[in-house]
């Protein structure tokens, strides 16, 4: 059976600030990367914090019922997802807890904490371990080869004295995952709501996967990432490959994620990896100046433009629109100066008519080479292509 994933998601997630035993709920479910499907199987979650003197407390879904509080077990197909009540508590005194910790750790008598969601232990596959990337991440022990993909919060502001005034309950905008890179712990920020460009796809997970496997063999002082939407892949690259400088770009509406999580994930060395986010749209540049996306792009193409030749372009599930297939040809060959330029495919199939995109490849002269990965079958695909030499008459 092949293995896919299916990523843990708030509905609506905790908010962006509490107080210490302050009731709030969450909405969640588990679900394909892109939402089109629901996990089949029942199973329980577990949810901790980032900080082991806060807990988690589990509260009754109204007063009618005070003897019963929620859990976190998933039920398959449950209409608009698992509504859980809960509280942050402490076990310490509320006015100890402030003196207990660190000036870094508090502001104003405040704590910034996240919630954190996984797979409980019993419905953890005995036999494999937690991802090797994805922290907080397990198969499950159903047998299905499915990997649950754990969850976090954004920081939740959190009061520490329950005296102190009671804030209003906003929702968080955004979640979290994170992943292992390296010895650094990455923090992912993925818009809340179903977008395409600004939340975490399946190839991605697997491209990660590949560059930390093949690290070695990947020496290259000059990245670039097309469609990065999260930029989790060249910022991921950034910190196993350590080159020289990553290109994260995408289109306008993906700049803000963009330039957030790069803020979030610097390299360890700074000085030796440097991050550029830049606005990219695919094809020809035109100089007429009609289109305004384009006209943003003169200024971020130009710069591109003088570092070629790239070493090494990444593309993480970007065959899903094959209107799209022959731009991205167009700015493939652009950054392929040579046969030096190495491309990076990871693909994913949904829809068989996607394959056409390999065939216009290989008419434009690259060489389309599935490259070995994980075990098979497999619902990744990871392909190598590069421009074939042209012969000098």
């Amino acid at each position: 059976m092949a293995t896919s994933n299916y990523y843990i998601r708030f509905r609506k997630p905790p908010p962006t600030s509490c107080r210490l035993d302050q009731p709030f709920t969450v909405v969640w479910d588990i679900e394909s990367d892109l939402g089109d499907y629901a996990y089949e199987l029942p199973l329980t979650l577990t949810c901790q914090t980032t900080d082991r003197d806060i807990q988690v407390h589990l509260l009754p879904q109204d007063t009618k019922s005070p003897l019963k509080a929620g859990t976190w077990d998933y039920v398959p197909y449950r209409g608009g997802g698992i509504v859980t009540r809960l509280a942050l508590t402490t076990n310490e005194k509320p006015h100890m807890a402030k003196k207990k910790r660190s000036p870094a750790k508090t502001t104003s008598g405040s704590l910034n904490v996240q919630l954190v969601l996984s797979v409980a232990p019993a419905y953890r596959d005995p036999q494999s371990a937690e991802h090797p990337i994805w922290t907080n991440s397990y198969l499950t022990s159903h047998g299905d080869s499915h990997w649950i993909i754990g969850l976090a919060s954004v920081p939740i502001a959190l009061a520490l004295s329950t005296s102190a005034s009671t804030p209003s309950l906003t929702s968080a905008d955004q979640v979290q995952r994170f992943l292992k890179a390296g010895s650094k712990i990455m923090h992912l920020c993925e818009d809340n709501e179903e977008t395409i460009a600004r939340h975490v796809w399946d190839c991605g997970l697997a491209l990660c996967c590949y560059l930390d496997k093949e690290k070695a063999s990947l020496s290259c002082k000059r990245v670039i990432e097309l469609g990065s939407g999260t930029g989790l892949v060249g910022i991921y690259a950034a910190h196993v490959l350590q080159p020289t400088s990553v290109y994260l770009t995408d289109l306008p509406d993906a700049m803000a994620i963009l330039e957030q999580n790069a803020r979030l994930n610097p390299p360890s060395d700074k000085k030796k990896t440097k991050i550029h986010t830049k606005v990219l749209s695919w094809g020809p540049l035109r100089d007429d100046g009609a289109d305004d996306e384009q006209e943003s792009t003169a200024a971020d193409w130009q710069q591109i433009t003088a570092v070629r030749p790239f070493d090494l372009v990444l593309l993480a599930d970007v065959l899903y629109n094959q209107t799209s297939h022959d731009i991205l040809l167009d700015t493939l060959e652009w950054l392929s100066v040579d046969s030096t330029t190495k491309v990076i495919l990871a693909y994913k199939q949904r829809n068989p008519d996607e394959r056409v995109f390999f065939d216009k490849a290989r008419a434009r002269q690259f060489e389309c080479s599935l490259l070995p990965f994980g075990p098979s079958p497999s619902v990744y695909e990871i392909y190598s292509l590069t421009k074939k030499q042209t012969p000098s008459i």
